[in-house]
């Protein structure tokens, strides 16, 4: 029923962990890695996919190989956060499965206001809230959508292609961060992540004000 599509560059405890927890999932996922650094030699975990890149190509071929999963429904996931129980994943198929008004499902998200910067705009993180929230866009670190919804995608933009994705796909439907999929996933160790950058804030703006009006 879903996919999961990983990259990995510098964490590869994180990726191992993943593996593990991933596999015991109640509806178990297909799982496909991009690997950043075959040098941690992650392929010998075994994955349904797998690809070895000699160059850091970051988050960008995540988009790419979602579109060559077998299943209805696709999640492209970063190596620094891991669900808490094995019905995560089964409740992100029900969702979408139950909901065709909605293109994808997030843990974080930004309600954007065209006259403030993204850093300042409205960010929706992954804790229990009421209710469901429709966002702007939806962060990389987690985000499910149907295969067909992304087929016709190609990202054009090597840096923060999240924000490009939350663009198309929201032209298709609603982006949503779930009541049901809150407080659900914990932090894993998050060393040379790209959001520790010190220009993060205003690449993620640049990207919004090319991709979105608002």
């Amino acid at each position: 029923m879903l996919t999961v599509v990983l990259t990995s560059y510098a964490r590869p405890k994180n990726v191992h962990l993943i593996h593990r927890v991933l596999q015991a999932q109640s509806v178990k996922p297909k799982l496909c890695l991009w690997d950043n650094n075959p040098t941690t030699q992650l392929d010998a975990l075994g994955w349904d996919l797998y690809a070895a890149s000699t160059e850091n190509r970051f988050c960008i071929p995540r988009w790419h190989m979602a579109k060559l999963a077998s299943t209805p429904y696709v999640a492209v996931m970063d190596d620094d956060l891991i669900p808490n129980d094995e019905n995560f994943l089964g409740d992100v198929v029900s969702i979408l499965c139950g909901r065709p008004e909605i293109a994808a499902v997030g843990l974080f998200g930004v309600i954007l206001q065209s006259e403030t910067c993204y850093r300042h705009c409205t960010h929706i993180p992954n804790r229990r809230f009421q209710g469901d929230v429709n966002v702007s866009l939806l962060k990389g670190r987690f985000v499910a959508f149907r295969v067909e919804s992304i087929m016709d995608f190609t990202p054009v933009t090597f840096d923060c292609e999240d924000i490009e994705a939350s663009a198309y796909l929201g032209s298709l439907g609603t982006l949503v961060v779930p009541e049901l999929l809150s407080n659900r996933t914990r932090d894993l160790p998050r060393q040379g992540g790209l959001e520790f950058r010190p220009d993060h804030y205003d690449r993620r703006e640049v990207a919004r004000r090319r991709f979105f009006k608002c």
